[in-house]
């Protein structure tokens, strides 16, 4: 609010005082997340540095510009007093009314902006700063009509995408992460994608780092759940979305052997995710069939060697759950077709190829069959192997990668297309994401920095080199 600190004297207290009278009397505590304004603006003194977009720290305007930008993937193409926002935003063809919506900005022409959180039955909640005066953060739930509203590149509503996305947690059209670190209070966080980047949230904490993990709608429910396998338990605890950003911790499966591989997918085709459970010992494939409150144990495949590296897709396209298997010894991929009467048929799909330092599973080229991301870090490329439905065709995603601390594939950006987040601990702990173009090849962008290593992470129902 660059204009309010014009105010002085007996003006600024009345005018202070009318504002938290309104305050007092609409607003509610909100649950709103955390003031994740940058360090560098924060911890100075409010108004002496002036920020990327050419306003002054700690005021409403820097505030707003910089969730813009953070969450919105949105770059203010002007900076003016709060209280010129609207009228700069409509000359340059941009809608402001009175709907609210997540990601619009809030705004009152007597000079005030702020960032919409969430919207409810006549209430919208806001975050901004200075709304006190003081250069500080705040969050409360006011009545819709106390504002007008900004739409300059508004966020889809949780629980709005009509179509459930690989991980998406809240089901607003956009992948996010899961990423469980056990130093810091054994906390499972979702880095929830806002189209231009991650914004942590905590979903879950106390969880024992788990010997496997994976995630899929295990309750066919349309959010993703966590299946959170813990040895010293021989237990498949089920963290179900509750979908208000959280998980309920639930009992599915207790006497069960950890795997030397497992990964989540549809494999009766009933709506529910359920896992294939493959144990060395065995050298069986057992697929857990989710029931919506439990599993059910069906032999499906015996007689077959550990893979060094195995994923889960729907890969001829028929709408059925399938795995490809990759033995080093054969230098090959081995397709464990789905044949629809609860068991695999084996197939070769893919000879002479070395094995991956990474490899994940998404339809890459938007043909409706599942391909492979296939990382070799000697090559420092990632081939994507397409799928024809009774093979793969090897083309070149990207040059010039190296090997990931982990990745995972998924819609991170929301436009439809399938991308790989890339992070790598000894670059600034940054993930990277490899966005798919949709015809099997990536351009990488800087997608978020500074993020520790995961003990576990986890995306969709698309599993990681281990089966995450």
């Amino acid at each position: 609010m660059p204009g309010r600190r014009l105010l002085r004297g007996i003006t600024a207290v009345l005018l202070l005082a009318a504002v938290w009278l309104t305050h007092l009397a609409a607003a509610t505590p909100a649950q709103a997340g955390t003031d994740d304004y940058p360090a560098k603006w924060r911890n100075v003194p409010q108004d002496s540095v002036l920020d990327d977009w050419g306003m002054y720290n700690r005021e409403c305007t820097s505030f707003v510009a910089w969730r813009l930008h953070s969450r919105n993937g949105f770059e203010m193409p002007f900076h003016a007093d709060a209280s010129n926002w609207g009228t700069q935003a409509s000359i340059r063809g941009y809608t402001v009314n009175n709907t609210p919506a997540v990601g619009a900005v809030a705004w009152r022409s007597s000079g005030h902006v702020a960032w919409v959180e969430s919207v409810g039955s006549g209430t919208v909640t806001i975050e901004d700063y200075n709304s006190a005066y003081n250069g500080t953060y705040a969050a409360r739930t006011v009545p819709t009509g106390n504002y007008q509203y900004i739409h300059f590149k508004d966020l889809p509503a949780p629980g709005s995408c009509p179509v459930a996305r690989t991980g998406d947690i809240d089901r607003d059209c956009v992948s996010d992460l899961l990423w469980y670190e056990a130093w810091n209070g054994n906390r499972l966080s979702v880095l929830k994608g806002t189209g231009g980047g991650f914004h942590a949230q905590s979903a879950a904490t106390g969880l024992g780092t788990p010997t496997w993990a994976g995630e899929g709608d295990l309750t066919g429910d349309g959010y993703p759940d966590v299946a959170w396998y813990e040895s010293w338990k021989n237990t498949i605890t089920v963290l179900v979305n509750n979908q208000h950003g959280g998980f309920d911790l639930q009992t599915w499966q207790t006497g069960i052997g950890g795997p030397t591989w497992a990964g989540v997918g549809d494999f009766d085709r009933d709506g529910r995710a359920d896992i294939a459970w493959y144990e060395d010992w065995k050298s069986t494939v057992t697929v857990l069939r989710s029931t919506g409150v439990g599993f059910t144990l069906q032999s499906w495949q015996t007689g077959i060697g550990g893979p060094g590296w195995a994923g889960v897709g729907d890969f001829n396209g028929d709408g059925y759950a399938d795995i490809a298997w990759y033995e080093s010894w054969k230098n090959g991929i081995t397709m464990l077709r789905n044949t629809r009467a609860g068991g695999f048929a084996l197939e070769t799909w893919q000879s002479g190829i070395g094995g991956p330092t990474w490899a994940g599973v998404g339809d890459f080229n938007g043909d409706g069959r599942a391909d492979i991301a296939w990382h070799e870090s000697w090559k420092n490329t990632v081939t994507v192997l397409a799928s024809t439905g009774s093979g793969f065709v090897p083309g070149t995603g990207l040059t010039g990668v190296g090997g990931p601390t982990w990745a995972g594939v998924g819609d991170f950006n929301g436009d439809g297309t399938t991308d790989l987040a890339w992070y790598e601990r000894w670059n600034n702990n940054t993930i990277t994401l490899l966005r798919g173009t949709g015809g099997g090849t990536f351009t990488p962008a800087s997608w978020h920095t500074g993020i520790g290593a995961p003990d576990w992470a986890g995306v969709g129902a698309y599993p990681d080199s281990d089966g995450g």
